[in-house]
């Protein structure tokens, strides 16, 4: 997300998904201090990235 803030691009409609396959709270709380629309884990559906992206 940092990095993102410093190329200074319009990226409002733009969603953010971190995916991991830990699911330990130091992952969970470094998700939620990045402002990303989703934390998935592995392993990931179809499903369960098109309810995050729809």
């Amino acid at each position: 997300m940092e990095e993102l803030a410093k190329l200074n691009l319009n990226l409002t409609e733009t969603k953010v998904v971190l995916l991991t396959s830990s699911q330990s709270p130091w992952d969970k709380e470094r998700a939620a201090k990045s402002q990303a629309d989703a934390l998935l884990y592995k392993p990931l559906t179809k499903e369960t990235l098109r309810s995050i992206l729809m």
